[in-house]
């Protein structure tokens, strides 16, 4: 019987020590196609540990930013952003679109890790993407 309160003690003071130091990661950005905003692209965060099932999901507003924040138990994975785009289709419905994916780094600034991804023009993206026809 002893044994089996400690094991739940230890248990209940492993999950305040993780969910009490979780680490706050925020990533920003701007996206752009033909040199205007871009306004509900979809971006998701992943863990390069869990590929398949997004971190994070958001959509960009009317002027392009986007913002992507969530607590996280380990500080120490590597993430990397999709960003799904079509910028030929000027509203039209198409049945393929473009994805973007980049791996980012994450600065720690006062307990937050942060990434500003800038102003990203999606039509002049070569390196990292690829078709994506299975949306929609």
């Amino acid at each position: 019987m002893y044994s089996k309160v400690r094991l739940f003690v230890i248990g209940i003071i492993f999950n305040l020590i993780i969910f009490n130091y979780a680490t706050t990661v925020l990533i920003t950005g701007k996206l752009r196609c033909n040199n205007q905003s871009y306004p509900n692209g979809e971006v998701k965060l992943f863990d390069s540990s869990s590929s398949l099932t997004p971190t994070l999901t958001t959509k960009s507003i009317d002027d392009g930013s986007f913002t992507l924040s969530k607590d996280i138990s380990n500080p120490r994975s590597k993430y990397h952003l999709s960003i799904y785009y079509n910028c030929s289709s000027h509203g039209i419905s198409s049945p393929c679109r473009l994805v973007y994916s980049k791996d980012i780094s994450l600065q720690d600034r006062g307990g937050i890790k942060r990434s500003s991804q800038g102003i990203i023009n999606l039509e002049a993206q070569t390196v990292g993407v690829k078709p994506d026809c299975t949306y929609g």
